[in-house]
């Protein structure tokens, strides 16, 4: 995650509101965005392609370096016209990681499906990085296992494919909001929205304060953190 570390607090799905917070002096998070090249509904007329042209210039307007955006490629065969959201990812200069092929649940599917559904995403990821290093993995719900045996085997079955693991120290929840909003802008429904868009930050605000605070409880400082 070298280069992502900025002074923001941020969105982790890639859904049609990209709002940014400001964050506390000195306060350094990482951003990352889940669920390229899509996720949850679309207001009508909005394609996948203007959700990522908006979150691109939102990162670059924030002058945000090194955000990992992570995959699911089955979305590329539901609507192929959507992997034009992953090259506009690359052509922006940011990088892309594996968050699994259908999002699958670890916990659900069991080890050897979850592994095959890590090595479904892997072709894309080959071809759109180009020699890059792609192996690095958001799980799927942020769900590494329940099971300790099941835990034991994922992280194996990780290290023996040289992946790295890309946790998640704060989370704001922004996936909730996704359907909600596209259906507001189906009906015009402004007020709704600009109270989503309330509700949102100040549950942002309250993720950070309680990120910060039980840094410091936990170890008497602030450290980076990542979403």
């Amino acid at each position: 995650m070298k280069n992502a570390f900025v002074t923001l607090a941020t969105i982790c799905a890639l859904n049609a509101f990209p709002v940014f917070a400001e964050a506390p002096k000195g306060f350094e998070v990482a951003i990352t965005v889940d669920d390229l090249p899509s996720h949850g509904a679309v207001p009508p007329g909005v394609s996948r392609v203007d959700v990522a042209r908006d979150y691109l210039a939102a990162l670059k307007a924030h002058k945000v370096s090194g955000v990992y955006g992570f995959i699911n490629a089955i979305h590329i065969k539901a609507d192929p016209s959507s992997a034009e959201v992953l090259k506009m990812w690359r052509a922006a200069g940011y990088p892309l990681g594996n968050h699994g092929y259908s999002h699958m649940n670890i916990n659900a599917g069991g080890l050897e499906a979850f592994e095959g559904d890590l090595m479904g995403n892997e072709p894309v990821l080959a071809e759109l990085m180009k020699g890059e290093d792609w192996r690095v993995l958001r799980f799927p719900f942020l769900n590494a296992g329940t099971d300790p045996a099941l835990h034991s085997g994922i992280m194996d079955w990780l290290k023996a494919h040289n992946y790295r693991i890309a946790d998640v120290t704060m989370s704001f929840n922004d996936w909730a909001y996704t359907d909600t909003y596209a259906r507001c802008m189906a009906k015009g429904d402004a007020a709704t929205i600009e109270t989503m868009k309330a509700q949102y930050m100040l549950g942002v605000k309250a993720s950070i304060a309680r990120g910060l605070s039980g840094s410091e409880k936990v170890y008497g400082r602030q450290f980076r953190t990542s979403c």
